[in-house]
């Protein structure tokens, strides 16, 4: 049974949310930055492979999250990093890197898996 979609969608609590989320030990994320219909297609892609530590995570509101993602490392993604506005979907390791970025939905569509694996082993 597939782990549920984390939804993060209200303002006043989603960086707080966020936060702890990624201070939970031993999960990874694949996590989708839009409220679109093509934004919740995805997470829906996605929710199939969320199992175990593996966990889908829909911030409808990613302005919210700005401030942290700015912080994490992006030093295993190939270089150039698009600029965060540009980002639809991310992996994010067990130590809170950011490891993978997708700009455009059919990327991130292909590459859920690989993100997930990613997320896991770099």
């Amino acid at each position: 049974m597939p782990n549920p979609i984390i939804t993060l969608d209200n303002p006043a609590t989603t960086a707080a949310q966020f936060e702890a989320l990624l201070t939970t030990a031993d999960k990874t994320f694949f996590a989708v930055l839009g409220d679109t219909a093509d934004h919740h297609t995805l997470a829906a892609a996605a929710q199939p492979y969320a199992s175990n530590w593996r966990n889908v995570l829909l911030i409808t509101n990613p302005a919210q999250v700005y401030p942290r993602l700015s912080a994490m490392s992006t030093n295993d993604v190939t270089p150039p990093v698009p600029p965060m506005t540009d980002w639809i979907a991310i992996a994010i390791t067990f130590d809170g890197r950011i490891v993978d970025i997708a700009t455009d939905f059919a990327t991130a569509t292909a590459n859920i898996v690989p993100f997930f694996m990613d997320a896991e082993t770099l």
